[in-house]
């Protein structure tokens, strides 16, 4: 399939995606009041948090006024600011307005729990489908330790996380995430540290599956890095970061011997800074499990500056996804999501090179399979019907930010296609450079802390037809 017809592809699927327009008619009782006063705000729940915090997720201040038209849309645009700080498992807002046209707002919130000093138990493979098909559920191929993380600290949104890590793959860091810096609370900044090893490491695909080799006399890989990010949030929806890392890397002479093209000239060692830049527009109701809204994403990374190492690296990424309701019964959804990526180096190295197969580049059907490219497209959509949406309290739990457990099931239909073109690693791979399409239906349940569980069954080009199990979001 050439790279037009994937163009033509895209094309018909940016047609096909109509915006859905919903208006709340006023009740006759309420209809002769055709604005508010926002005399007060209110926030009641905020037993941590600090007020400033959830000030700023607000549109709406003390003085302003609300035309009665656009109440709900605008006082559900609020609920979902503050919702997506990932700081409360509910919110609620809501108008009283005992002395009309002055009205109270009314912020009400549960506080999550912010402290997790928990044990450390996962797979260190892409997914678990990789885990549990390609290497034979080996428990070897798991990771252990210890993993602290305090959110919300000092009650600013603040994050202090530490992780010991041994198994597979040992890792060993530190964050510290600071969303504001200044008084305007729209300059933050982010900074990590870590170490890692690795006994096992992938030098390659073969049949568009990662190939590993082990170092009995040590490691096979040992990396050092540091970041530091700048976060610039000039608006409510609007998200920049820039940043800046070094990473500090070596392999054992065994990963070069199999793959002399691993690192750039049959190096064993890279070293290299990166500068980044990322955008993010984000207007979703909900960022873990969307159902209506927009997201836009871009990022561009130069990877290099180091003279006496030969990458010289660029990276790009773009991603949009739309969300609809389709039914004003809150019954059936649908939504679509185009991400691409791109690279230019011009020593190609194995270590570097993008690929489909992870994280939001990853095509249902496809969750067996690494593609290497240096660019890729990918067109999903979803169509969605909400089977069950609640929350149950279990008030044998002792601890009060665990009873209420809120959970919601959507029945779903989907279609992914994609194109990944690759000019270097087609040698024992066979679905780069090809037209590649996945069909299928799942179930998808939200619940905990933002948890979404995927269950699908996918069909994709080279007639495979499996069960997966998948733990991501969509972007």
């Amino acid at each position: 399939m050439s790279k037009y017809k994937l163009l033509f592809t895209f094309l018909l699927t940016c047609l096909a995606c109509l915006a859905y327009g919903q208006t709340t008619v006023p009740s006759k009782k309420d209809s002769t009041l055709p604005y508010f006063i926002i005399e007060k705000i209110e926030l009641i729940g905020n037993k941590k948090t600090k007020p400033h915090i959830i000030f700023r997720e607000l549109t709406l201040k003390e003085g302003d006024t609300l035309r009665w038209a656009k109440k709900d849309s605008v006082l559900a645009r609020n609920q979902a600011n503050v919702f997506n700080t990932n700081l409360f498992t509910i919110v609620e807002v809501k108008l009283a307005y005992p002395n009309a046209p002055k009205a109270t707002l009314k912020v009400q919130m549960e506080e999550r729990w912010y402290l997790f000093p928990i044990p450390l138990f996962e797979l260190s493979d892409r997914n678990f489908n990789e885990w549990w098909t390609v290497y034979g559920r080996d428990i070897s191929r798991t990771n252990y330790g210890l993993r602290f993380r305090k959110d919300n600290f000092r009650g600013r949104r603040e994050t202090l996380g530490f992780i010991a890590q041994f198994g597979f793959t040992q890792r060993f860091g530190v964050a510290y995430d600071i969303p504001y810096l200044t008084k305007n609370q729209k300059l933050g900044m982010t900074i990590t540290a870590g170490f890692g090893q690795n006994r096992a490491i992938s030098y390659a695909t073969q049949e568009n599956k990662l190939a590993f080799v082990k170092n009995e006399q040590g490691n096979a890989r040992e990396r050092w890095d540091a970041t530091l990010i700048f976060n610039y949030r000039p608006a409510f929806y609007a998200f920049h970061s820039f940043s800046v890392g070094f990473q500090n890397i070596w392999v054992a002479d065994t990963v070069i011997k199999l793959n002399p093209n691993y690192y750039p000239n049959a190096q064993n060692k890279l070293r290299y800074i990166n500068i980044g830049y990322t955008f993010r527009y984000d207007k979703r109701d909900a960022v873990a499990y969307a159902l209506r809204g927009h997201i836009l994403k871009f990022s561009m990374n130069y990877l290099g500056f180091l003279s006496e190492y030969s990458l010289r690296q660029f990276e790009t990424t773009l991603a949009w996804g739309q969300y609809f309701p389709l039914s004003t019964n809150k019954k059936w959804y649908w939504d679509y999501q185009l991400v691409g990526q791109f690279s230019y180096n011009q020593t190609p190295n194995f270590a570097r090179t993008l690929a489909m197969g992870y994280g939001e580049q990853l095509m249902r059907g496809y969750e067996l399979y690494v593609i290497p490219a240096q660019a890729s497209a990918i067109a999903k959509q979803t169509l969605k019907w909400r089977l069950y949406s609640g929350i149950r309290k279990l008030k044998a739990i002792p601890i009060k930010q665990f009873q209420r457990i809120p959970i919601a099931l959507y029945s779903t239909l989907y279609t992914d296609v994609g194109y990944a073109h690759d000019g270097y690693f087609t040698v024992n791979n066979t679905l780069q450079n090809k037209f590649l399409y996945g069909i299928g239906t799942g179930l998808d349940i939200v619940t905990y802390y933002n948890s979404v569980i995927r269950l699908n069954y996918a069909l994709n080009r080279i007639g495979q037809a499996r069960f997966y199990i998948n733990f991501t979001t969509d972007l």
